[in-house]
């Protein structure tokens, strides 16, 4: 984590370094959508956090150059938001879906999961910055 926002902020870069680490979350929930043993599901889902930490750091600064400098504070209070939903609904959904990694309805988590962040991640790249978009 603090490697990659160092090297954010180094090249004064954000969006490959948080889609990059989008995607190779998204990469390894994939993956354990397939059967796979207990070591190598492990692996794999802590590939996913330790991918999504990464991208902690860039992501903020990201969400802070994104918004005007008069709806900085609600963009932030916005993303939170949405983060304490997230924190609330994922214990929740792993609860129903099962609880174990190879049962269907992590399967299916994991890969839906994993396709939606896929697809926010390529939202990312293909966004146009703020600065930009007022030109």
């Amino acid at each position: 984590m603090y490697i990659w926002a160092r090297h954010s902020d180094r090249l004064a870069e954000r969006r490959w370094h948080v889609a990059l680490p989008f995607l190779s979350a998204a990469a390894f929930l994939l993956l354990l959508a397939m059967p796979v043993p207990p070591l190598a599901g492990f692996l794999f889902l802590t590939g996913s956090i330790a991918s999504c930490y990464a991208a902690y750091a860039p992501f903020f600064v990201l969400a802070l150059e994104s918004f005007s400098p008069g709806a900085r504070a609600s963009g932030v209070a916005l993303v939170n938001a949405v983060a304490s939903v997230g924190s609330f609904a994922g214990p929740v959904l792993l609860g129903l879906a099962g609880g174990k990694i190879n049962s269907p309805g992590m399967t299916l988590l994991f890969l839906v999961t994993g396709i939606v962040i896929t697809a926010c991640a390529v939202l990312l790249i293909h966004m146009r910055p703020v600065a930009q978009a007022a030109g």
